[in-house]
């Protein structure tokens, strides 16, 4: 793995935005504060403070500020084959999924500590010989692709087959609405019953 190019931005400090581009890297970014308008491969998505965007590479990407007080950072990584990145299919997946994640999950919250030591790690990069900067920020990079991966194949299906799944899907609506119906004047379901019932895997 290769560190290409790091960078901090903080709105409050004066600092000039990178607004993005298009190279052949793989790219981390990181919304510490406020709110933007990422616009990546022809779509508009809002992001804000704790949303993680990883970016394959040759994708073109653009970052407007949408608040004051913006604030991010980013990693281009030449990767090399040694850690394994979504590709653009499940990297817009992760993106669409930030604002469902639950941020006060063990998993989460273990992947935004991750994240928020590596926004440290690159605001003081010249405290650090390159060895040791380079180290500190693989390891915590290892962590966080690891998480992610985690949380994509929890969130999505398995199976080839797309009829399949679309079905399975209309099953489980059907078997929740019918046990819904069912027990409404109960006043005992709760998102843990219902997962039970359709064993599915709760979204981190």
């Amino acid at each position: 793995m290769f560190i290409r190019k790091s960078g901090y931005y903080a709105d409050t400090a004066g600092m000039e935005m990178e607004n993005g581009g298009i190279h052949p890297y793989s790219e981390l970014l990181y919304i510490v504060a406020g709110n933007a308008l990422l616009t990546w491969a022809g779509k508009d998505y809002t992001v804000q403070a704790q949303d993680l965007i990883l970016l394959p590479p040759n994708t073109p990407h653009e970052l407007n500020r949408l608040s004051p007080g913006l604030s991010y950072y980013y990693l281009e990584l030449d990767l090399a084959g040694d850690v394994a990145f979504p590709d653009t299919k499940k990297a817009r997946i992760w993106c669409e999924l930030q604002s469902v994640l639950d941020r006060a999950s063990p998993l989460i919250r273990m992947l935004h500590g991750s994240l928020q030591l590596l926004g440290q790690l690159i605001q003081d990069r010249g405290r650090f010989p390159s060895t040791i900067f380079n180290s500190y920020v693989q390891s915590e990079l290892s962590n966080i692709l690891l998480s992610v991966d985690y949380v994509l194949r929890s969130a999505t299906p398995t199976t080839a087959d797309g009829n399949t799944w679309e079905a399975g899907k209309r099953n489980i609506v059907d078997t929740l609405m019918s046990y819904m119906e069912s027990h409404y004047k109960e006043n005992s379901i709760t998102l843990q019953t219902l997962v039970s019932l359709v064993h599915l895997i709760p979204l981190i």
